[in-house]
């Protein structure tokens, strides 16, 4: 199950330009240095995360398969279809873009 720390942190992401400059500006060679990078930024904003459970986020989002905490929202059928927010969408694309093979 993905922590609500994680996705505060995409909320926080989508919102703040200055939290997104400072993840495109991660440089690493290898998944496992990025994502440390990825950690501390984090908890520079306040986010206590690990690494896997990024991963695992971004696994989710990516494979288009409902979390369990995804379920939870569309409970009996409330809203139909589930639809990732923007701020699913810019976590993916922050990550994608600095962590090499997630």
């Amino acid at each position: 199950m993905t922590t609500q720390a994680v996705r505060r942190f995409a909320q926080c992401l989508a919102k703040d330009s200055t939290l997104r400059s400072k993840l495109q500006a991660v440089r690493a060679n290898d998944k496992d240095a990025a994502l440390a990078q990825v950690v501390r930024i984090a908890a520079e904003a306040g986010f206590t995360l690990r690494a896997d459970e990024l991963e695992k986020r971004f696994d989710e989002l990516v494979s288009g398969e409902l979390a369990s905490d995804d379920l939870d929202h569309v409970a009996g059928g409330a809203r139909g279809i589930y639809q990732h927010n923007q701020s699913d969408f810019e976590f993916v694309k922050a990550l994608a873009k600095v962590v090499p093979d997630i």
